[in-house]
């Protein structure tokens, strides 16, 4: 375990966080009245990936929660690709009919045995999918499903992917979005995040001092971009151009419903319900 390779102070910080955050969650769940999904989070052992604070992960799952609850009463049909450790986990199952059914796949084996160890609602299942990113795990592993099995044609209400396209390259970038298209149900929505250049990037870039800078053109993809000061691997945070972006969509056979404009567009992280901007997408008519 990562703990045990901690120096001895580091350990005993770790073990006190996590006592305290039994009592916490033994206490506050008593008073949880506006959010129930928040009952389900895991503790913050089982936490790994991505955001880690039980903040964050209320905020993110009730985001999800109220998004979906805008969808008429009765049977959802969800899939989330990239779904990592389960973030949004409990306010998708806080919304969702008792008969609906929601997938979660991603590429990494730990995430999946950790949601599947968290999550123990007979509407979740979780599944490894094979790929990967030249950020995190390349290749694929023995026993994982293909994502064009999964998606299928016209098989989804709503599919998820928070946090994915950043981390995709753009000729996956592109794949994944024809593979969602084909898999979307005809009135169904995609919701999905991407740090979008929707302008030139001079006007919107939000500082020297944030992480979220976009500086760079990607070496082999127009219209994508990524800040090599940040890390020189692109898809360890990848931008897309509006104009490349509205490409790929009508390639793909889907607009842009709405977009929520992400923190990352804002120095002081104050404006939108992501640190990227979060987009509603729908068959185009």
């Amino acid at each position: 375990m990562i703990v045990e390779r901690l120096p001895k102070y580091g350990r005993i910080f770790v073990e006190l966080s996590l006592f305290f955050e039994r009592v916490f969650r033994r206490f506050d769940n008593r008073r949880l009245r506006t959010f129930l999904g928040a009952r389900s989070i895991p503790l913050l052992s089982r936490r790994a990936g991505g955001h880690q604070a039980y903040a964050d992960w209320c905020f993110h799952a009730g985001v999800y929660a109220g998004m979906l609850s805008a969808f008429q009463p009765g049977r959802l049909r969800i899939l989330d690709v990239g779904c990592g450790a389960g973030e949004i986990v409990p306010g998708v199952l806080h919304a969702i009919s008792s008969d609906s059914a929601y997938l979660g796949v991603d590429i990494d084996p730990r995430m999946i045995r950790q949601c599947r160890e968290a999550f123990v609602d007979p509407r979740a299942q979780f599944a490894v999918v094979e790929g990967g990113s030249p950020a995190y795990r390349p290749g694929r592993i023995d026993g994982s499903r293909r994502l064009t099995e999964i998606c299928g044609r016209n098989e989804w209400d709503v599919i998820l992917a928070k946090a994915l396209f950043d981390h995709l390259s753009p000729a996956d970038a592109e794949r994944y979005l024809h593979l969602f298209s084909a898999g979307l149900a005809p009135d169904g929505l995609i919701i999905a995040t991407f740090f979008l250049i929707d302008k030139p990037y001079g006007l919107i870039s939000p500082g020297p001092e944030s992480r979220f800078r976009f500086d760079d053109v990607h070496p082999a993809q127009r219209g994508f971009r990524y800040s090599a000061a940040f890390n020189p691997v692109p898809e360890a945070q990848l931008a897309v151009e509006a104009a490349r972006l509205d490409e790929i969509l009508v390639s793909a056979k889907l607009g842009i419903a709405r977009v929520i404009p992400g923190t990352w567009r804002d120095p002081r992280g104050r404006i939108g319900l992501d640190m990227p901007d979060t987009l509603l997408l729908v068959h185009h008519k």
